[in-house]
């Protein structure tokens, strides 16, 4: 599989929850494929009128092909995403999380040593001691040459997703 198809692949299973952009530049930085899911809902007490709480969640995908991926690439994605953090997320009282899960996609093999930074790396920002939420961000690498997906430590539910 080469990487438009996967790239065509991984639209087709966003498209059903998420509101997707190609080809955008994001904080400089120009993104494959960007989807964006949100929800907000709340609970009530006895009516629908009746709103005890409510809250929002956010998930951005951003999806970006490389033609090979080393150390210096991989911290600087991982660096942005952490940027992303500032720029997507908007806390406040209603904020319950904001996820950002990079995806980065090459059709060359992979090294161990960025594999093993790829362990490493987790990341998470709490608002005002949770009251205004977190944000994390993930990383997924695909491998194409070898047909492997390999995430991040907060990332390891996406495995399947992404394979």
């Amino acid at each position: 599989m080469n990487k438009k198809e996967y790239l065509n692949k991984l639209e087709k299973k966003y498209e059903n929850y998420f509101k997707i952009y190609k080809n955008k530049n994001v904080l400089g930085e120009n993104i494959d494929l960007v989807a964006h899911y949100y929800e907000e809902a709340g609970r009530t007490f006895i009516t629908q009128k009746d709103i005890i709480d409510r809250f929002e969640i956010n998930e951005y995908c951003l999806v970006k092909t490389f033609e090979k991926i080393d150390n210096s690439i991989f911290e600087n994605f991982c660096d942005y995403g952490k940027k992303l953090t500032k720029d997507l997320v908007k806390p406040h009282s209603e904020h319950r999380s904001s996820v950002i899960t990079l995806v980065m996609i090459s059709d060359n093999l992979l090294k161990e040593n960025t594999l093993k930074l790829l362990g490493k790396f987790k990341y998470t920002k709490y608002y005002k001691f949770y009251f205004h939420g977190f944000s994390q961000v993930k990383v997924v690498l695909v491998d194409l040459f070898n047909n492997r997906v390999y995430c991040s430590k907060n990332a390891k539910l996406l495995k399947k997703t992404y394979s």
